[in-house]
């Protein structure tokens, strides 16, 4: 098992570092790590919520932040959340008519 701690998450974060461990025969193994890439979509994964979870969720935080996104591309609410978690790895919780609910 590995623990990984970091200070603070960024979106290209990398790792470094040594693995020991022993085999079968007790023999000390070791397996070294350079820069390999962690990619925030590793560490974060879909949230399954209903609509009210999500709006009391949103109640307690203190951002918004307000993107523009190519109209023309954007047909109904469901282009909106498909471009939404293509583009900004940002996930669906419902779509209602032109409205999408993301998480």
């Amino acid at each position: 098992m590995v623990f990984l701690q970091y200070l603070s998450p960024a979106l290209h974060m990398s790792m470094s570092g040594k693995v020991s461990y022993k085999d079968f025969s007790k023999t000390t193994k070791k397996i070294f790590i350079d820069q390999y890439m962690i990619n925030m979509s590793d560490l974060l994964r879909p949230l399954e919520i209903t609509t009210e979870q999500f709006e009391e969720k949103w109640k307690d935080a203190h951002f918004e932040k307000r993107l523009k996104i190519d109209s023309n591309r954007i047909q109904n609410g469901d282009d909106l959340a498909e471009n939404a978690k293509n583009l900004m790895n940002l996930h669906p919780v419902e779509v209602i008519g032109m409205f999408a609910f993301l998480f």
